[in-house]
């Protein structure tokens, strides 16, 4: 987000008239620009409403617009509401955590923090204040103010119900954005937050083989078979030139997770098969499951027993 004191040096250096300036605010910020932004090109009110009735500006929120076009991508959406709060604002909770790729989804309010005496409600943008708010919990990304990766997770973890916060955490951890020592430190400084002792006990687990899974249903099946005192697989291992999900070698298993995604297609499966063949030829049982199949227990109570009798042998 560019600031006013930086638009105001930029326009001191007189290098471009204001209406071409204001083109390159709002490509860089995903079409959308504030009022006090066009207050310090020396655009004034009577310039808005020009541009409102002409088209060139469309209002976003109040103080806030869109330049040359009414529809806005979800970047533009979640800078508007930035924008729209403040400079001292931030995307935060669950927005901040699609923008990170934590998330997947996020509904249709927008979540702002913003420091004690922020801003006034605004429609579709939810605000949540806070005292806490340190320089080093802010940063920006693709040009959005935004909560740093593990502020988000903080916030997200009095949200989210403790799946899909391991889910979150699991996908920070992916994209080479979590930091276990550093995040668990932060958390015993939160002591007392809503969701925080199911967060760093997920943050701590992050350095086993759950960490290798490469998919939710993956992830959600080895917890499972944790859970229950099952044998810790091998995980996503190569095997006989395979790349397979799970592998318990002193059983001669593999399990694969099948999900719709990956294997949908009549091609997909005529594979599967082919590479199930050899498998069995080679001595390797292949256990195929669905998601839905990770429901209830019968699945696990077939898995153990198979295990336990390769131990018995």
């Amino acid at each position: 987000m560019i600031k006013v004191e930086d638009i105001r040096q930029y326009m001191t250096v007189g290098s471009a008239p204001p209406g071409r300036v204001l083109a390159r605010i709002a490509a860089r910020q995903h079409g959308v620009v504030s009022r006090r932004q066009l207050d310090a090109l020396g655009l004034d009110r009577s310039f808005t409403h020009r541009s409102l009735h002409s088209g060139r500006l469309s209002a976003v929120h109040r103080g806030v617009f869109a330049v040359g076009h009414a529809a806005l991508t979800d970047r533009g959406r979640w800078m508007a509401a930035v924008l729209a709060c403040g400079e001292a604002s931030v995307l935060s909770h669950i927005t901040a955590a699609v923008l990170w790729g934590f998330v997947d989804r996020a509904g249709h309010l927008i979540h702002i923090l913003v420091a004690d005496g922020g801003s006034r409600h605004r429609p579709g943008i939810v605000i949540h204040r806070t005292r806490r708010l340190p320089p080093e919990h802010r940063t920006e990304r693709d040009g959005i103010p935004v909560t740093t990766p593990h502020r988000t997770l903080i916030d997200l973890a009095g949200m989210l119900a403790s799946e899909r916060l391991r889910f979150a955490v699991e996908a920070a951890d992916r994209a080479g954005l979590l930091d276990v020592p550093g995040l668990a430190d932060e958390c015993t400084a939160w002591h007392g937050r809503k969701g925080i002792g199911a967060l760093r006990r997920i943050v701590l687990e992050q350095r086993g083989a759950v960490q290798r899974t490469k998919s939710r249903p993956e992830a959600r099946f080895l917890r499972l078979c944790l859970g229950r005192g099952l044998p810790e697989p091998l995980v996503n291992w190569r095997l006989h030139g395979y790349e397979v999900d799970f592998h318990w070698p002193e059983a001669n298993l593999v399990v694969e997770i099948d999900t719709f995604t990956f294997h949908r297609s009549w091609a997909q499966r005529q594979r599967d098969l082919r590479r199930d063949a050899d498998l069995k030829a080679r001595g390797v049982d292949v256990l195929r499951l669905t998601p839905a199949m990770l429901d209830g227990d019968e699945t696990f109570t077939r898995l153990a027993a198979i295990l336990a009798a390769t131990a018995a042998v």
